[in-house]
């Protein structure tokens, strides 16, 4: 425990972050990830591989983008260094130990960053009746003419978790408001991905599934807030949290959706262009 306290203290985040609490979720991932290690693994190198794939589909291998690195499991870190010039590990808040593959792979950069442009403003205006909600058009990276390779690390359905549960936490807000910034988040980032020119990876878990002891599925539910997910990709199960992680009585797992060319599986048109 104390190491982790002292991690937790050492670990660069912005005061407004830390309140909201994106570090406190991260350790809370990694904490979960050691537990479940063996149920997560299959997700995890399902991952890498259409990562892998979109390795190959690129034409050229200038830079590289993952947003949503975290803790690094889920990204073929060698494979991407080896193939681009440049990778760059996009994450709102880094865990210290991603110094390390820093340090064996020269050519990753960790670049701090809230892709979608709004956490720090939900935390001044939380408290504020009347005041409004953010709204963001991300356009990080857009403007750079040598990225070659875009990945969404399972990344989507986590947008709005934490400012939703920070404003519902503080209280001042209308659930309608909140529920409309969580839509809002979700799409803007999925028409975000569909204004890059280059090869973009789309992974993300897309539907919770909850399992009774017997292994029979008796709930599910969205995770992208009502938002449809404008293309189809391969699509394999999460372990997240085997019985008794999160309930002595049920699983909860998740649904994952992906594609190593959300563009052109979004835009089917491109394709039959193409053919």
């Amino acid at each position: 425990m104390i190491p982790e306290a002292l991690e937790y203290l050492a670990t660069p985040c912005p005061r407004p972050l830390r309140g909201m609490g994106y570090l406190r979720e991260l350790m809370a991932i990694r904490g979960r990830a050691k537990r479940c290690w063996n149920a997560w693994k299959p997700h995890l190198e399902k991952s890498k591989a259409i990562i892998r794939s979109a390795i190959g589909e690129c034409r050229q291998h200038r830079k590289a983008v993952i947003l949503g690195s975290g803790m690094l499991y889920d990204v073929p870190v060698e494979e991407l260094s080896t193939a681009f010039r440049e990778v760059l590990l996009v994450d709102i808040v880094h865990p210290l130990k991603n110094w390390l593959p820093s340090l064996r792979y020269k050519n990753l950069r960790r670049i701090t960053a809230d892709v979608t442009g709004t956490a720090e403003e939900v935390f001044r205006v939380a408290k504020l009746p009347g005041a409004t909600l953010p709204r963001t058009e991300p356009s990080l990276f857009l403007d750079d003419p040598e990225v070659d390779l875009v990945v969404s690390l399972n990344l989507l359905s986590q947008l709005p978790v934490i400012p939703t549960t920070y404003l519902e936490r503080v209280g001042v807000h209308a659930p309608e408001a909140i529920a409309a910034l969580a839509r809002h988040l979700v799409a803007s980032h999925l028409a975000y991905l569909q204004r890059f020119t280059c090869t973009v990876t789309l992974i993300t878990d897309v539907e919770k599934l909850t399992l009774n002891r017997a292994g029979t599925l008796v709930g599910k539910s969205s995770l992208l807030r009502g938002v449809p997910l404008p293309c189809e990709g391969e699509t394999w199960e999460w372990r997240l949290a085997p019985r008794p992680e999160a309930d002595p009585d049920y699983s909860y797992y998740r649904r994952v959706v992906g594609t190593s060319d959300y563009i052109l599986a979004s835009k089917p048109e491109l394709l039959r262009r193409e053919s």
